[in-house]
């Protein structure tokens, strides 16, 4: 089970404004080139694992993921609104508040070490999990393809909150 990176790219963020840029011109857009050039050198029957940061927290990228049958970890940027589905209806609900109230699946201790810039410190790590709908942002869905849902179901992990 060979692992590696199959796209690469560095670059240098401008200071600009970068909520009124196109989704192309955006530092986020470069998680979507680089799962296309991953596509396109990868066999088939591939299984493809996105790894990603804050930047890659857009829905057109998660969608494209799901679409080309890769899996993905992207660090969520922002605590977004999601549908919660029961076999009654469904409700919204913001995804952090969402998320402390799953269960805890694993627990551990975590310790850091000092530096020049920071001190020793140990946390209680606490993981949890649930599946959640996210939906398309207004701003994004008037120009999307029609064919193309307006909502993702996807599983959710909760990022640690630094316990002393």
């Amino acid at each position: 089970m060979p692992l590696g990176i199959s796209s690469n790219e560095v670059w240098s963020r401008a200071q600009a404004n970068t909520k009124s840029r196109s989704e192309q011109k955006n530092d986020s857009y470069k998680w979507i080139e680089g799962k296309n050039a991953s596509r396109a050198l990868l066999t088939e029957g591939t299984e493809i694992i996105q790894i990603a940061d804050r930047q890659a927290d857009i829905f057109t990228f998660l969608y494209e993921c799901i679409s080309d049958g890769f899996s993905f970890l992207v660090r969520s940027k922002t605590n977004r609104i999601i549908t919660i589905s029961t076999d009654s209806d469904a409700k919204k609900e913001m995804l952090y508040e969402y998320m402390d109230n799953q269960p805890i699946i694993y627990t551990d201790q975590l310790s850091i070490e000092s530096n020049s810039k920071r001190k020793a410190a140990n946390f209680k790590v606490d993981i949890r999990k649930g599946r959640v709908v996210l939906s398309s942002p207004a701003s994004r869905t008037r120009n999307m393809d029609a064919k193309k849902p307006r909502q993702l179901e996807v599983n959710a992990i909760l990022e640690p909150r630094r316990q002393k």
